[in-house]
């Protein structure tokens, strides 16, 4: 018999994210299979299978085709590992964003799993439509937006995304940098450029880092973003860099994603560090975690609030909020383990 549950997890190579979310689940007691990692290591087996599979994109325009053809490689790598185990399965399947996998294999894992599989949709529903084709597959389907909780014929249930808890260090940093981290989104670069510019003209310190995808075209992004503390990169860092970057700032700054009104994981990376906030996302005041002097709501026209808000000294909240979004507790709640704090979404 297993000293420890199994547990099977799968989400997008997203700046090695996924590395976190297994250690995290190893922090928590269990036997981890991450099949990002194997999805990340496929080969196609022949020539004739990766013509097969290009035939089918581009002709039949089968938007799954390459997440089909690595439907037999994902099998064989989960009945690989289930046999190291004692009865051949695994206790529970976890998924974030789960459209990352073809519907067949998430149908696998659910058989796989004693306990059914879950699905934590960490971007909004209509940002990446083939999830709508993977829903049936999940025993319980958690959505992060509040809007799509309102969906009559889906029994979708609440939760927020979290902050590592395997990872958190006492900080001794007293510094008051602005930091923000994030790809360019031109819906939001004109906020980002006039904050940064701002902050500049006041004499605040400030971090920004942008990641422009085309390399080949730094110039444009340059005229995109001309305040010089603004840094531009074609290459982002891992997340689990990025997050020690987060721990040794002093403010985490977010500009909002404009398709969905989650809350990001950088708002619970504030929480967790126990820093302050500057989010354009208002709903965030609609959470049992926000206080005005912790958080500030960053609107084109309240710039000048800053000031205020940055001298007032952070109010430290009550344990049973901190603990409440880790991913510890969040964890147990998605996967239904007593004893746990329900997360709830604002209505």
């Amino acid at each position: 018999m297993n000293s420890k549950p199994v547990i099977i997890m799968g989400m997008p190579h997203f700046h090695e994210v996924h590395k976190m979310v297994e250690a995290n689940l190893r922090f928590c007691g269990f036997e981890v299979i991450n099949l990002t990692e194997d999805d990340s290591q496929f080969r196609y087996p022949s020539l004739w299978a990766r013509l097969k599979t290009q035939w089918r994109k581009h002709v039949l325009k089968d938007k799954t085709a390459k997440r089909y053809a690595k439907v037999p490689y994902l099998k064989q790598c989960l009945d690989k590992k289930l046999a190291t185990y004692s009865g051949g399965g695994a206790d529970f399947a976890l998924l974030i964003s789960g459209d990352f996998f073809h519907p067949e294999i998430l149908r696998y894992i659910r058989s796989k799993s004693r306990h059914g599989a879950v699905n934590y949709q960490w971007d909004g529903l209509e940002r990446y439509p083939e999830i709508w084709q993977c829903i049936s597959e999940f025993d319980r389907f958690y959505v992060f937006d509040s809007d799509d909780l309102n969906r009559p014929d889906y029994s979708f249930l609440p939760a927020t995304s979290f902050y590592f808890d395997h990872c958190i260090t006492p900080s001794a940093v007293s510094s008051q940098t602005l930091f923000f981290a994030g790809s360019h989104q031109p819906h939001r670069a004109k906020i980002v450029q006039d904050f940064a510019q701002f902050a500049s003209d006041v004499g605040w310190q400030v971090d920004f880092r942008i990641m422009w995808a085309d390399n080949r075209n730094m110039q444009q992004a340059r005229r995109c973003y001309p305040c010089e503390n603004i840094r531009l990169t074609h290459r982002g860092k891992t997340y689990a860099e990025y997050l020690t970057d987060a721990q040794q700032a002093g403010i985490l700054v977010d500009f909002l994603e404009n398709v969905h009104n989650g809350l990001s994981l950088r708002t619970f990376e504030a929480l967790g560090y126990r820093k302050k906030l500057i989010t354009t996302n208002y709903h965030v005041a609609t959470y049992d975690f926000y206080h005005p002097d912790n958080i500030y709501i960053l609107t084109a026209d309240n710039f000048a609030g800053i000031a205020e808000f940055l001298a007032k000294p952070y109010q430290a909240l009550d344990d049973k909020i901190y603990e409440k979004y880790g991913f510890t507790n969040w964890l147990r709640y998605v996967l239904n383990i007593e004893p746990h704090q329900k997360i709830t979404l604002p209505q």
